[in-house]
């Protein structure tokens, strides 16, 4: 009797289980990944941006973090160096992307404060845009 009963709870518990196919797989925000500088609007017109400014990204990810990265060329070398790195936050409100770049400013070389620029953008034909001042900056992901 505690045999079958074993045998019984064995089947039971055996086709109970759910398989490895019921996963759901997690849905990707377009945004993660790395957007690289490439090119802005003024207006109608749009200019490519040089190779070195190309260099700089945004850099985000799942956690809602990332990187904002931009190059430049030193004039002295001629030479393309990193100008700066700073950390970024990123959330999306009304289907706009609200980027947060956090970076440093100072008064004097004495104080020292935080500043925080707010960007918006949104991606449509594989293009992240962000309107600056008069000016819409474009990226590409890579």
């Amino acid at each position: 009797m505690i045999k079958k009963l074993t045998i019984y709870l064995f089947f039971f518990l055996t086709l109970s289980c759910s398989a490895d196919k019921d996963v759901i797989e997690e849905s990707v925000d377009p945004i993660i990944g790395k957007w690289f500088f490439h090119s802005y609007n003024i207006g109608e017109n749009e200019t490519l941006y040089d190779e070195c400014k190309q260099k700089g990204y945004f850099q985000f990810t799942k956690n809602g973090g990332g990187d904002h990265v931009t190059y430049w060329v030193n004039r002295e070398t001629n030479k393309c160096s990193l100008d700066q790195s700073k950390k970024i936050q990123w959330y999306v409100e009304d289907e706009l992307y609200n980027i947060k770049v956090f970076s440093q400013g100072s008064y004097g070389g004495i104080l020292s404060f935080g500043i925080t620029y707010l960007y918006q953008g949104t991606i449509s034909e594989g293009i992240l845009r962000m309107p600056v001042g008069y000016e819409t900056i474009n990226f590409i992901k890579n």
